[in-house]
């Protein structure tokens, strides 16, 4: 029976590490390709967003380098392009050679100690007693657990807090982030008292000769105090969280910008309005190929809106995004910024922030904690939804500056309207009510004069 079962063991060990094997070798395969199928599908994205954009006005509407905020990384990764693959594929077998090794070596490890085992048990029968007082060393491997499990998590707490959250930018992030500290560090206290007492609870009543087990079923007092703690405890939690989600999400000022962001696969783009502060009416019955965002540009109120590729935002003033969506369900995500929002086709959603931390603030706090990668370091606004087959790649480049320079960057944008009509002049100078055709005849006239 034993050496049926001891088979019955072995033989299910061994499918289980050949089948982490084999997923492993799945993966690496899969790695290996991700390169290449991801350039096909980003050189596919970028001609066909360049050829719809060109049906916008083939003549005026010049298409930006980086449309799908990925054209440089894409021409950088065709420049990484290895077109021998030789090496790969010596590195891969190695990898697939030390997996083998590995499962060979736990196996055998596992064959060991099952016949330790075996060898333990005939030393108790023959002698007539265990070999192993359980009773005495389980206690005790409890004890040796709980020291070297709470100092193995206190290490790794203390090792990898590098990888949590990065510094707040955002006026709302540092009430966040001092929400999510109280909540960790109430948890962790009770974590560890809870853990701590459980084990040891095991050593201090463990099986000894002249004890006996105290039958203590019930304690009124007992039960009151560690149901109205804990209750204390999520009451303030929770009316200190709502009360920060009530002023996260309640309506913005109403002296925030209002700036659209509109979310397609797989880029993004940003619509400010012009001079007269107002954006043009939008409806989604418009969207087509010459019109991916859906504007009404018969609406006045349109023509000085500016289309663009990135944000900019200034610091210390209030900014409300408004989002849509042209196909499927997206989601805004600001890491630095504690901000996240589901992106809904036909379901505007809004988020609005006060970011405190310029971009280039922002890189020289990471440069003192040594980050390496400042030079090409920005704040982006990321999809956090597995929208398709380049969801890895849709991003926004978003700059936070000063009012100042934010100004000075708004001036030299050009409304969308213009450029598609050919009108050389400032959004700023384009008088909105003139109609679309007589608008670029009356702007030839004025330059001629």
């Amino acid at each position: 029976m034993k050496q049926t079962l001891l088979v019955k063991n072995l033989i299910m060990v061994a499918i289980f590490l050949f089948a982490i094997n084999v997923a492993s070798a799945q993966h690496e395969q899969v790695a290996s390709s991700k390169d290449e199928v991801a350039t096909e599908v980003k050189d596919s994205l970028v001609t066909e967003t360049a050829v719809v954009d060109q049906k916008f006005d083939p003549t005026k509407y010049e298409f930006p380098a980086d449309e799908l905020n990925g054209g440089s990384e894409v021409a950088t990764e065709k420049a990484d392009y290895n077109p021998n693959p030789k090496q790969e594929d010596t590195a891969s077998s190695m990898k697939t050679a030390i997996n083998w090794l590995v499962v060979i070596a736990i196996l055998i490890l596992f064959i060991v100690l099952i016949q330790l085992n075996s060898v333990i048990g005939l030393l108790g029968e023959i002698s007539g007693k265990p070999a192993i007082d359980w009773a005495k060393w389980n206690p005790r491997l409890m004890l040796l657990f709980l020291i070297l499990f709470l100092g193995a998590g206190i290490w790794e707490f203390n090792h990898d807090s590098k990888f949590f959250f990065p510094q707040s930018a955002s006026e709302h992030g540092i009430k966040m982030d001092a929400m999510f500290n109280l909540t960790t560090v109430l948890i962790l206290i009770v974590f560890f008292l809870t853990q701590t007492a459980l084990f040891w609870f095991a050593y201090k009543y463990r099986t000894r000769e002249g004890h006996k087990a105290y039958y203590y079923p019930h304690n009124d007092r007992l039960e009151v105090i560690w149901t109205i703690i804990p209750a204390i405890a999520l009451a303030v939690l929770i009316t200190n969280g709502l009360k920060t989600w009530g002023g996260i999400t309640a309506a913005p000022p109403t002296d925030a910008q209002n700036i659209e962001i509109y979310a397609f696969q797989f880029g993004w783009k940003a619509r400010y309005a012009g001079e007269d502060k107002k954006l043009g009416e939008h409806n989604f019955r418009l969207i087509s190929a010459e019109n991916d965002l859906g504007i009404n540009w018969k609406d006045e109120k349109s023509h000085d809106d500016m289309i663009l590729t990135e944000i900019h935002v200034p610091v210390n003033k209030n900014v409300n995004f408004k989002f849509r969506a042209k196909d499927v369900i997206h989601s805004a995500y600001m890491p630095y910024f504690r901000a996240q929002m589901n992106v809904v086709p036909g379901v505007p959603t809004n988020f609005w922030m006060k970011p405190i931390i310029t971009t280039a603030e922002m890189k020289e706090i990471l440069r003192k904690e040594g980050r390496k990668d400042v030079d090409t370091w920005d704040y982006y606004v990321y999809c956090n939804k597995i929208c398709g087959s380049a969801h890895y790649n849709m991003k926004i480049k978003m700059v936070v500056e000063t009012e100042a320079e934010y100004n000075k960057w708004l001036s030299t944008q050009k409304s969308t309207y213009a450029s598609m009509m050919g009108i050389e002049k400032p959004a700023s100078e384009t008088p909105n009510a003139v109609p679309a055709d007589s608008a670029k005849a009356e702007s030839q006239k004025t330059a001629m004069k």
